[in-house]
C-alpha cells in the first residue's frame, strides 16, 4: 500500500511522487514545526513590584522602552522590574511597544510635568498642559450656557499652576470633563405623567437645587414634560459658573377676563359671553444663571405686536347649601376616610376635614376658580387656595406637590397637586378647607 502510494520510480531526470503523496507528507511537516512552535516558543511577562504590567516578545523591546523613559523622566527604578520568560499561550495579547511606555512610566510611578487646575485653595484636576487645561475650563462654562452667547464666568477662585506628578494621576480632558459636569455616578430619569420636582427630589433624597444644577436650563416654575430626560446626580457640582445673556422672544399677552355676577346661575356655572383672544409681544430680556438656573430675569425693553382683547364672562354667584347625597357644587378633592371632622379638637378649632389617603394621591380643584396661594404655608407644609368667587376660598393642605401657580385659572377635578405630609402633619393626608368671605365652614355641607 505504502508503496503504491509513494509510486516511486526512477527515471533519470530524478524521482516522481503521487500527489496525494505529496499532501500527506506536507500536513505532517507542518503540524510538525506547528507542534515544536508551541512548545519551544516563550515571551516576556513584565511585572512592578510582583505585579504582571505586560507580556512582550522579546527583552530587546523592554530595554529599548526603558531607555526612552529614562531621556524624559530621568532616572528609572529598574530593580522594582522583573522579567520572567513564559510559555506563550493562545490567550496571551502582546502590549505594543508605544502603549508599553505608558503602562510602565504609570506602574513605575514616573513624574511628568503638568498643569493642576486649582479651585477655590485645592487642586481639583490634573491636565498634561497648559492649553488642555484651558480648553477644559472653557468647555466647563459652556455646558453652563443656556442661552446662545451668553457671557460666563467662574465664580470660585480659578488658577492654574504647574506641578511635577506621578503619569498615572494625570488625566485626559474627557476624564478631567466627565467628573467636572458630574457625569460620573449620575443617571438620566425619564419624566412620567403626573411627576412634579417635588416628587422627583423625595423619591431620591435630594434637594430640588441639586437636580436644577446638574441640568442647566431647566427652572424650578417649569411644567415637566412626560418623556423628557432629567439627569439625577447627588454630587455638589465641583465649579460655580455664572452666565449673563440678553435674549429676545416673542410671548403671548394674556387676555383679561371681565366677570359679571349672576344670582341667579349657580355657583360654579361659567358663560363666555364674547371669547378673549390673547396678544402678542416681543420682549428683551437680560438673564442672569448660576450653573444654568436663573436667579435674575429682567425686562429690559418690549414692543406690542398685537393687543389682547378682553374677554367677558358671567359666573353665577348662588350659593347652594347640599347634603352628602345631594348635588353638591363641589367635588370631593381625594378619596379617602376622614380621620379628623370639622370643629373642636384638642381644645381648639379646626376649620378642615382630614381626608387620609396613600402618600402621592393626585389632589383635584373641588371647583373652578383662579388659584391666589400656591407654595410653603409653615405649619400647612405645601398647600394650594383657590378663590371660587363670591367670597368662597377652598385650601388644600400638607401636599407633597405642588402642581399649580398662583395665577392659574383651574376647572373643576383639575389637578392641583399631591397628597403628603408636609408641615404639622402626622401622616399621609389632605387638610381640606372651604372659607366664605373669610370664615371656615364645614365642607361636608358642600360635598356630595
Amino acid at each position: 500500500m505504502y508503496r503504491r502510494l509513494l509510486r516511486v520510480r526512477q527515471r533519470k531526470n530524478g524521482i516522481t511522487l503521487h500527489p496525494l503523496g505529496l499532501a500527506i507528507f506536507v500536513a505532517c511537516i507542518v503540524i510538525l514545526i506547528g507542534f515544536c512552535y508551541e512548545a519551544n516558543h516563550t515571551v516576556w511577562a513584565i511585572e512592578v513590584d510582583g505585579s504582571r504590567v505586560a507580556l512582550v516578545p522579546d527583552e530587546e523591546t523592554v530595554t529599548k522602552v526603558l531607555d526612552q523613559l529614562e531621556e524624559q523622566y530621568g532616572n528609572i527604578e529598574r530593580q522594582r522590574l522583573r522579567l520572567i520568560r513564559v510559555p506563550y499561550e493562545k490567550e496571551f495579547v502582546l502590549t505594543p511597544e508605544v502603549a508599553l511606555a505608558d503602562k510602565l512610566a504609570i506602574a513605575l510611578g514616573c513624574e511628568t510635568r503638568a498643569v493642576g487646575v486649582k479651585v477655590n485653595g485645592d487642586i481639583k484636576f490634573v491636565l498634561p498642559d497648559r492649553a488642555t487645561a484651558r480648553t477644559f475650563l472653557e468647555e466647563v462654562k459652556k455646558a453652563y450656557c443656556v442661552e446662545d452667547g451668553a457671557a460666563a464666568k467662574f465664580l470660585d477662585d480659578v488658577a492654574l499652576v504647574d506641578l511635577k506628578v506621578p503619569r498615572g494621576e494625570v488625566s485626559s480632558l474627557d476624564q478631567a470633563l466627565t467628573v467636572a459636569l458630574n457625569r460620573e455616578g449620575s443617571f438620566e430619569y425619564k419624566i412620567k405623567n403626573g411627576d412634579t420636582l417635588w416628587d422627583i427630589a423625595a423619591r431620591y433624597d435630594i434637594s430640588i437645587d441639586e437636580i436644577l444644577s446638574a441640568n442647566p436650563g431647566l427652572d424650578e416654575n417649569d411644567i415637566l414634560g412626560v418623556g423628557e430626560v432629567l439627569t439625577i446626580s447627588k454630587k455638589p457640582p465641583v465649579f460655580t459658573v455664572a452666565t449673563s445673556a440678553t435674549v429676545t422672544v416673542e410671548e403671548a399677552i394674556p387676555y383679561r377676563v371681565k366677570i359679571r355676577r349672576d344670582s341667579s346661575l349657580r355657583f360654579g356655572v361659567r358663560k363666555v359671553l364674547e371669547p378673549g383672544e390673547p396678544g402678542r409681544r416681543e420682549v428683551t430680556y437680560r438673564v442672569e444663571r448660576l450653573n444654568g438656573k436663573v436667579v435674575e430675569r429682567e425686562e429690559i425693553a418690549s414692543n406690542v405686536i398685537k393687543s389682547p382683547k378682553d374677554q367677558v364672562e358671567v359666573r353665577g354667584s348662588r350659593l347652594i347649601v347640599a347634603s352628602r347625597s345631594g348635588d353638591g357644587q363641589l367635588i370631593w378633592p381625594v378619596r379617602g376616610h376622614i380621620t379628623s371632622g370639622f370643629g373642636m379638637r384638642w381644645g381648639k378649632m379646626h376649620p378642615a376635614i382630614d381626608i387620609a389617603t396613600a402618600y402621592g394621591t393626585p389632589v383635584a380643584a373641588a371647583a373652578a376658580g383662579t388659584v391666589v396661594e400656591a407654595g410653603w404655608g409653615g405649619g400647612y407644609g405645601w398647600y394650594v387656595e383657590i378663590d371660587h368667587g363670591s367670597g368662597v376660598h377652598t385650601r388644600y393642605c400638607h401636599l407633597s406637590a405642588v402642581g399649580v401657580k398662583v395665577g392659574h385659572t383651574v376647572e373643576r377635578g383639575e389637578y392641583i397637586g399631591r397628597v403628603g405630609t408636609s408641615g404639622n402633619s402626622t401622616g399621609p393626608h389632605l387638610h381640606f378647607e372651604v372659607r366664605k368671605n373669610g370664615t371656615p365652614l364645614n365642607p361636608l355641607i358642600f360635598l356630595p
